[in-house]
């Protein structure tokens, strides 16, 4: 017998086997993070909605203590709690006023409801926004151009023809 022997119970893995292991590892990292997506989806449109309904609360008590909604003074003149673009958008005095309170929306409501704030802000340009330039018994809020699932949302909060195909 030889002093050097050969022994072939060598310590380690093979690069194949390395590699391998990073490819599966690797598929269940994606399945992973696929299967998490929608819950985090649902869960933006759940706050969405949950928002929805306090910012309807909170108008009901604006009224009572105001007798109207509060106004915005044209059509295209939304105002906003968290849009940059229409946040700073003042209320009117009248409806489709020229005369406007000196508040925003943010500080006319502040009274009845916190800051509300859409989860995944996507521009200046969406958000939640507010308009009623008509009389004292109606308003639209509006969540803009934000919500991931449509589906998400009970159909008497989607009016028919909001959806485009």
């Amino acid at each position: 017998m030889s002093m050097f022997t050969a022994t072939t119970h060598d310590k380690g893995f093979t690069l194949i086997q390395l590699l391998f292991s990073i490819v599966i590892m690797g598929i269940l990292i994606s399945v992973v993070i696929t299967s998490i997506n929608p819950g985090r989806i649902k869960g933006r449109d759940s706050k969405r909605l949950s928002d929805l309904n306090q910012m309807k609360v909170a108008l009901e008590f604006y009224r009572e203590a105001n007798g109207n909604y509060p106004y915005t003074c044209s059509t295209y003149f939304n105002a906003s709690f968290d849009s940059s673009g229409y946040a700073a958008n003042q209320l009117c005095t009248t409806p489709n006023g020229t005369t406007v309170t000196g508040q925003t929306l943010t500080q006319a409501m502040a009274p009845y409801v916190a800051k509300l704030s859409d989860p995944k802000l996507t521009s200046g340009d969406s958000g939640y926004l507010y308009v009623n330039q008509s009389n004292a018994s109606s308003y639209c809020f509006m969540i803009w151009r934000t919500p991931e699932n449509l589906k998400n949302f009970p159909s008497y909060t989607i009016p028919p023809l909001a959806v485009a195909a």
